[in-house]
C-alpha cells in the first residue's frame, strides 16, 4: 500500500496518526509532484486502476503535505538502506531470475529514486554474490574486480542469457572462480574499524540533516533497516541526538523503563498481520467507500 495515495487519507479519516520512516537516498529532489489519493477516488475524480498506476517513493512536497496535516510524522531510516558482502565467501552469482534489491542499488544508487516507477535490472550476469550483512552493522569486503571482470566476461562469450539453460551453470561458475582465485591476484580489502564507523556516522548524520532540511523539522527518531544495530550503533545514534530507535528485544514495556528503545511492528511478520485484519474489520464496519 502506497503511504501517500492509500494510507495517508485513511488515517486522516479516521484520525489516526503514523510516523513514516525515510532514506532521502530514495527521494527524488526533482520532483515535486503530488499525486493523486484515495480521496480522489472517494470524489469520483479517479478510478482505483489510475491510482495504483501513480507508483514510486514518496518525495518532498508530498511528504510536507502530510507532515503539515498533522496525522504523519516523517522520521529518518538512515541514508542507504542496503546490505554489504562481509565476506571473501560467494554464495551465488547473478542469473536471469536474480532480483537482489540492495545489490541492484549498491551498484547503481542513482537510480534508487525510480526503482519502483520505473524498475529495471541491469546487474551484469554473473556478477558474483557474496555473503552479506544488513549495513549499519557490516564491515565491508571489497573484491578489486579481478574475480567479477573475469566471471562476467566468461558468461557474456558463453552466450549471457543463454548460459544458464544449462542445468551446471552455477558449478561450472564456482569451479571458475576457484580456478581465477588460484592464477591471478584477486584480494579482498576489509573496512576498518575507523572507516566502519565513518561510514556509520554519516549515515546517521546526513539523513537526519536531509530530512529536517527538506521539512523544517526536528528528525529524533530512528528505525533501523533490516533491523541491524547493536549496542554500538544504538549509542552512536543516542550521540548524534535520536531519542529513541527500533529495537526487537530489549525493548520499552511496562516496568522496563527503557524509554529510547521502541518496538518495530514489520507487517510481514505474521504476529503483526492480524492488526491488518481488525483495521480492515474496522474500515468495514464503518462503511467506507473503497
Amino acid at each position: 500500500m502506497d503511504s501517500f495515495t492509500f494510507a495517508f487519507p485513511l488515517l486522516r479519516k479516521y484520525k489516526l496518526k503514523a510516523t513514516i520512516w525515510v532514506n532521502p537516498d530514495f527521494v527524488d529532489n526533482n520532483d515535486d509532484r503530488i499525486r493523486p489519493t484515495l480521496e480522489d477516488y472517494w470524489n469520483g475524480k479517479k478510478t482505483l486502476e489510475e491510482l495504483n498506476s501513480f507508483d514510486g517513493f514518496l518525495n518532498w512536497a508530498e511528504m510536507r503535505k502530510m507532515e503539515k496535516s498533522g496525522f504523519i510524522d516523517i522520521q529518518s531510516h538512515t541514508l542507504t538502506h542496503t546490505k554489504y558482502p562481509v565476506s571473501d565467501k560467494i554464495v551465488d552469482f547473478v542469473s536471469p531470475s536474480t532480483k537482489i534489491d540492495w545489490l541492484y542499488w549498491n551498484l547503481f544508487p542513482e537510480d534508487k529514486p525510480y526503482f519502483l516507477s520505473n524498475p529495471h535490472f541491469k546487474i551484469p550476469l554473473g556478477y558474483p554474490i557474496y555473503k552479506s550483512e544488513r549495513s549499519n552493522i557490516a564491515r565491508i569486503y571489497q573484491e578489486n574486480g579481478i574475480l567479477t571482470n573475469q566471471i562476467v566476461n566468461y558468461v557474456k562469450v558463453n552466450g549471457e542469457e543463454k548460459f544458464f539453460n544449462s542445468q551446471d551453470w552455477k558449478e561450472k561458475l564456482f569451479n571458475l572462480s576457484s580456478e581465477i582465485i588460484n592464477k591471478s591476484e584477486v584480494n579482498y580489502k576489509k573496512e576498518s574499524d575507523d572507516e566502519y564507523k565513518d561510514r556509520l556516522k554519516f549515515e546517521l548524520i546526513e539523513s537526519k540533516r536531509i530530512i529536517e532540511k527538506n521539512l523544517h523539522k526536528s528528525v529524533n527518531h530512528l528505525c533501523w533497516p533490516f533491523g541491524g544495530r547493536n549496542e554500538d550503533t544504538i549509542k552512536m545514534a543516542e550521540e548524534i541526538g535520536y531519542i529513541t530507535t527500533t529495537a526487537k528485544s530489549g525493548k520499552n514495556i511496562f516496568n522496563k523503563k527503557l524509554f529510547q528503545r521502541v518496538e518495530r511492528m514489520a507487517l510481514d511478520n505474521p504476529k503483526y498481520q492480524n492488526y491488518l485484519f481488525y483495521f480492515y474489520a474496522f474500515y468495514k464496519l464503518y462503511g467506507c467507500k473503497f
